[in-house]
């Protein structure tokens, strides 16, 4: 058995999922602002609608700001995310993980880690529900622009976070078969062939 070309196919495959995973997160990112875009354009013929102004669909495709301003609104929004949990997670670490270290009781340290884990959820949530509305505000409300756009939808969701956060959680499960049906679908097809190529390099 040659070590070293298992160590290279070995490579070879790590190399080529990496890939797979870039290029599917770019893909997926792409997606996510095409469908933000799409949602974004139907509110506003449905906001011109209740307003008594219609657009043609045409009319609103030519309102709406480019295409790559939706990049940046999510770009902007991950971003804020991402330091919102990098904060969360600090403040967990500090405030429950280090005590548990010294503590080393399980009996008092696992209601601890579950307490820190709700309340990092809900207070995520609580900040991820403000953003919800932020690129349909940005193709509704004219001459505003990105950072305006974010400020404007934490101010309107503010008194509506909780029926907000009973959206989301009806969406996911509602999704949640489906992605686990094709996770399932994916594993069962392609984990074979993986395993059958590795060992023939073997």
């Amino acid at each position: 058995m040659d070590i070293n070309l298992i160590n290279s196919a070995l490579i070879a495959y790590i190399l080529i999922i990496l890939l797979a995973i870039i290029l599917w997160l770019l893909f997926s990112f792409y997606c996510w602002c095409h469908a933000s875009k799409n949602s974004a354009l139907i509110s506003r013929l449905a906001f011109k609608e209740i307003t008594y102004q219609p657009e043609t669909t045409k009319q609103a495709q030519k309102n709406i700001r480019k295409f790559w301003s939706f990049y940046g609104l999510q770009i902007v929004i991950g971003l804020i995310i991402s330091g919102i949990s990098i904060i969360l997670s600090m403040i967990q670490w500090i405030t429950i993980e280090l005590p548990i270290y010294f503590i080393n009781q399980p009996i008092i340290t696992d209601p601890l880690r579950l307490i820190g884990s709700i309340l990092y959820a809900i207070i995520y949530f609580w900040c991820y529900n403000h953003f919800f509305i932020a690129e349909t505000i940005l193709v509704i409300e004219d001459n505003l622009g990105i950072i305006n756009s974010i400020k404007r939808s934490w101010k309107l969701t503010n008194p509506y976070l909780w029926p907000i956060l009973l959206i989301i959680l009806c969406s996911f499960l509602v999704t949640l078969p489906v992605y686990l049906g094709f996770a399932e679908k994916v594993t069962q097809k392609f984990m074979p062939l993986l395993t059958k190529n590795f060992l023939t390099n073997q």
